[in-house]
């Protein structure tokens, strides 16, 4: 969410190394690779890495589990947008 705007619900599908989130708020889908890092009991780290034609972005996502399927979450990208909102997990 950009300028204090609210997104839509939409999905990332996750590979053993890669991602894909689904086009959403006018944003076409978003191919790139991830990683990901338990940072605690209830906690990890998510990096987003997507190139868009305009050199590398990453996207810094701090997770909160709050039970084995979900939780909240806040993030920061490369392109200066930052927000926060609940996960799930399937």
């Amino acid at each position: 969410a950009s300028n204090g705007q609210i997104s839509s619900p939409f999905t990332i599908a996750f590979s053993a190394t890669t991602y894909l989130a689904a086009a959403h708020d006018g944003e076409p889908e978003q191919p790139g690779n991830y990683f990901y890092h338990r940072t605690g009991a209830n906690a990890a780290i998510l990096l987003l890495n997507h190139d868009g034609g305009n050199g590398l972005r990453t996207t810094v996502v701090q997770l909160s589990f709050s039970s084995l399927t979900g939780g909240t979450f806040t993030f920061e990208s490369g392109g200066g947008n930052s927000g926060r909102g609940i996960f799930t997990v399937q």
